[in-house]
């Protein structure tokens, strides 16, 4: 059963229906919003006690032409089929069957009592298996409760191309990169070192730790922790810092042979350190 209702206003706005006092016309909402796909209500009593609504609301609904009541407390909304129309592959049959059997339907899609003992016809539904091949040929055209299954453009609306769907892709990845980049840099720093005043984020930690090993990083940052309580050194980025101190520290022959086997000349008296 659906979960959304619809009231039209060609029976709200008329005087039949504004002449009722509040508490009739909020009954009648109610009762709309709990029917069932057919406009029946089996819980009218338990509706009325909701709503504060009394015996007076409901027979103002019916002497309105709004409801039409059976003896074993079930009533039916006239206009149903002005205010929702569901499509056969959403609704759910009734279950007051006898109820409905005393109905029919005229032209203006309103309900009314029948004597002549024709019952209404049952709306079939369209069977799961296979239905997308039903309708694989045809346009599905919703009514006004009813979404469509296929976007369509209106006036304020341009239908997509699948170049400009291409170019949001990119312009949403590197949005993405951009904000994980911003993300990084405005990470909080860590406290790391002997003496708790080395600041490094988290991912320059692991970056040092992936560089050079953890016993090698927690060397140098226990060093530079050191130093700058002994001396009161002030770095703008001790990350920046290790990793200057770690190349400082790289033997001449290690730069050499690095440079040697990309087979570029490179004279290395620039990459000699001191000693000591």
């Amino acid at each position: 059963m659906a979960k959304r209702r619809m009231i039209s206003k060609d029976i709200v706005d008329t005087d039949n229906f504004l002449d009722m006092p509040i508490s009739s016309q909020n009954l009648y909402f109610h009762l709309c919003v709990r029917a069932d796909d057919e406009g029946f209500i089996g819980k009218v009593k338990t509706i009325m006690r909701m709503v504060s609504a009394t015996a007076d609301d409901l027979k103002i609904l019916k002497s309105k032409g709004l409801i039409i009541p059976f003896d074993d407390g079930i009533c039916v909304v006239v206009h149903w089929f002005l205010h929702n129309t569901i499509r056969s592959d959403r609704y759910s049959e009734t279950n007051y069957i006898e109820e409905k059997e005393t109905l029919k339907i005229t032209q203006n899609k309103i309900y009314m009592l029948d004597n002549s003992g024709i019952s209404l016809p049952i709306i079939k539904k369209i069977p799961k298996s296979g239905s997308h091949k039903t309708l694989k040929n045809k346009e599905v055209t919703p009514n006004g409760n009813q979404m469509a299954t296929k976007w369509q453009p209106n006036g304020n609306h341009v239908a997509p191309q699948c170049s400009v769907v291409k170019c949001s892709v990119v312009k949403v990845s590197v949005v993405k990169c951009n904000k994980e980049k911003i993300k990084e840099k405005s990470a909080p720093n860590e406290i790391y070192g002997e003496l708790n005043n080395v600041l490094l984020k988290l991912n320059e930690f692991n970056n040092l730790v992936d560089k050079y090993g953890e016993a090698k990083t927690k060397l140098y940052v226990d060093r530079l922790s050191t130093y700058i309580a002994s001396t009161g050194k002030r770095y703008k980025s001790h990350y920046a810092t290790i990793l200057t101190w770690v190349r400082k520290d790289i033997p001449e022959t290690k730069i050499n042979s690095k440079y040697k086997e990309v087979g570029n000349v490179i004279n290395t008296d620039r990459f000699k350190v001191r000693q000591g």
